[in-house]
């Protein structure tokens, strides 16, 4: 332990780190590409799972609502039809955004994994060669203009 951490220590009243402890950048995982991928698929499996048994469930209950409403013909029940139509709808749009969600993650790691060539001169000399091999291109653009 440095004498700066000692100081700080004492100065913010805290107890003294112990050094037999790993350290927390050696202490965290790296998780692989194809681990963040497979738990990439199961949640949006499951996510897309939930969205279906909601919108199932919702149409079932928006049926059997609708004609309690119907047959009471009270202003709450068809409130409450309206109220389930929204939330029906929104797991809907809901299943759409995680579809959005999903293609621009795997377009985005597509775009990420494609490589690119990048070439680049490099020029080896004086500045004096430098200044003479531009000096001499330029003469040649102009001649080749003419």
């Amino acid at each position: 332990m440095s004498k700066f951490e000692k100081n700080m220590e004492e100065f913010f009243e805290v107890p003294p780190a112990d050094d037999n402890l790993p350290s927390t950048q050696s202490s965290k995982e790296i998780i692989s590409h194809e681990t963040l991928d497979l738990d990439l698929k199961k949640d949006y499996e499951n996510a897309r799972e939930n969205f279906h048994e909601l919108i199932e469930k919702g149409k079932d209950a928006f049926d059997d609502i609708l004609a309690i409403a119907r047959e009471s013909e009270r202003p709450r029940e068809f409130e409450i039809v309206g109220q389930l139509f929204k939330n029906v709808l929104d797991a809907n749009e809901q299943m759409i955004n995680l579809h959005k969600k999903i293609r621009e993650i795997t377009n985005y790691k597509q775009q990420s994994q494609e490589k690119t060539t990048i070439n680049n001169a490099l020029f080896v000399g004086s500045t004096t060669e430098l200044s003479k091999l531009v000096k001499e291109l330029n003469q040649k653009d102009i001649k080749d203009l003419n």
